[in-house]
């Protein structure tokens, strides 16, 4: 279901020049997005342990691998999605396999009910407690094909996959530098290194939204050991290195902009990393922009666990 990694070098990030920058593109596939590394094996740990039914709460990333995931091995999924935070070209992606979405403006909190009262396996990465492990092919598929790299940049929400690349990483005996880049908006982690920012309402790196941050000073920890840092990147850091990319026809999601982004702040910050082997994560693909919503009237909307028990 996945292709390996594909790599391609930067020489030039602006003004500056690297001999030794490389992007990872890990949305070469069919979800479009890093998620299917780590819902790929909650899945096939979940079946193991004979579950054969779903749950997920979220609207973007995480649901569309769990819906492709699901629809091709012939299982049940329950996807909620908070409308207020639907992103209409990822809910179109979500729409393509087909799992049963319902409405909800609590969404975690009835995907966990459904988990405890009614059988389902909870795919939602803050309720898994090792949602993370899947995350651990990414540092052996970079190693694979890189050997060993000096510094690496990921984008960070909850800091999962973070948690599960440093997994994998340690397992090979393996120390680079990890730099956690971070919004404006959503920067639970990144805020205890960098305190140069202002905060604001929105970004456009929409992915970076995790309000609740598992083992947040774990993640901490493994940066600073790792002798990495984290950075809370502006809106324009991320448009500039977004435009960059574009330029070199790599259709990347803003998420993936914003790690670049951290390469040039790292630079500023003092890391001396123009002459070492690094390693730029893109977690997602440019999803195609929808000019007309879908019509969310056909979906159910339930906030309580009641009124959930009625359309079960």
């Amino acid at each position: 279901m996945r292709n390996k990694i594909e790599f391609v070098k930067l020489n030039k990030f602006d003004d500056l020049e690297f001999k030794n920058l490389f992007l990872a593109k890990l949305y070469e596939n069919p979800a479009g997005s890093h998620k299917i590394y780590g819902v790929s094996e909650q899945v096939r740990r979940a079946q193991s342990l004979g579950y054969k039914k779903f749950v997920i709460s979220s609207s973007g990333n995480g649901a569309i691998a769990a819906s492709l995931i699901c629809q091709k091995k012939a299982l049940e999924l329950i996807v909620f999605v908070n409308p207020k935070n639907i992103e209409q070209e990822k809910l179109f992606e979500i729409l393509k396999f087909k799992p049963r979405i319902i409405l909800s403006s609590r969404p975690i909190s009835l995907a966990s009910y459904l988990a405890k009262k009614h059988g389902y396996f909870n795919l939602t990465p803050s309720r898994d407690k090792e949602s993370q492990v899947g995350y651990k092919k990414i540092a052996f598929e970079i190693f694979e094909e890189m050997g060993k790299i000096d510094a690496l940049f990921v984008p960070v929400s909850s800091g999962i996959t973070l948690k599960g690349i440093h997994q994998g990483f340690k397992e090979l005996e393996i120390a680079p530098n990890i730099f956690a880049c971070q919004t404006e908006t959503c920067h639970e982690i990144s805020k205890e290194f960098d305190q140069d920012f202002q905060g604001k309402k929105t970004s456009i790196a929409k992915a970076i939204c995790a309000k609740f941050v598992p083992g947040k000073d774990e993640i901490i920890k493994i940066i600073k050991e790792s002798g990495g840092s984290g950075f809370v990147i502006s809106e324009e850091e991320i448009k500039k290195a977004w435009e960059i990319l574009e330029k070199q026809d790599i259709k990347t999601s803003a998420e993936g902009a914003l790690a670049l982004a951290g390469v040039r702040r790292g630079l500023v910050k003092g890391f001396g990393l123009q002459n070492k082997k690094i390693v730029v994560l893109l977690t997602g693909k440019k999803r195609e922009e929808v000019k007309e919503g879908a019509d969310l009237s056909e979906f159910p909307k339930v906030d309580f666990i009641k009124e959930l028990e009625k359309i079960l």
